[in-house]
């Protein structure tokens, strides 16, 4: 990885609405659109135009919590300093003189969901358990690195 800085300026419209009944049950609805404009950089790299999310939380009493989410990231540029097939290189000059050789890779859009479940032992210890990436479909965040399938994570937290 590489840090790469440039300007820009940012359009961001974005909102969410939630519902929530009697503390028992939480459910929400986010989405943000973004318009990029780069002051040097072609793109925004790896930065998705839209995200949209949907999720709840359901409180089972004083001791159970079950969690759910779905998400959704628009498609988004990368920037391939290597060769890729079937994508066109960009070729940055300076007067006469090439200063960057570059290839666009569109990133494919991302749905995904998880759930997760949470018992508080006392108001201020829990164990959880969340499983994530329930659709088990392969996707790209970040180019060239895959995510992983559908993965279990548990643990605990304490609250102080």
């Amino acid at each position: 990885f590489g840090v790469l800085y440039d300007g820009g300026s940012v359009l961001d419209i974005g909102g969410q609405i939630s519902y929530r009944n009697i503390e028992k049950l939480k459910i929400y609805l986010r989405g943000n659109y973004r318009s990029y404009t780069m002051d040097n950089e072609a793109y925004a790299w790896h930065k998705p135009a839209v995200e949209v999310s949907l999720g709840g939380v359901y409180d089972m009493g004083d001791k159970l919590l079950l969690r759910a989410d779905m998400f959704f990231l628009g498609t988004r540029y990368a920037k391939s300093l290597t060769e890729v097939t079937g994508v066109d290189p960009v070729t940055v000059m300076d007067g006469s003189t090439v200063t960057d050789v570059y290839y666009p890779v569109e990133l494919k859009p991302i749905f995904d969901a998880n759930l997760g479940v949470e018992y508080r032992l006392t108001e201020k210890v829990s164990a959880f358990l969340n499983v994530n990436n329930l659709t088990t479909k392969k996707y790209q965040q970040w180019l060239r690195y895959p995510n992983q399938s559908i993965n279990v994570m548990f643990g605990g937290t304490v609250r102080f």
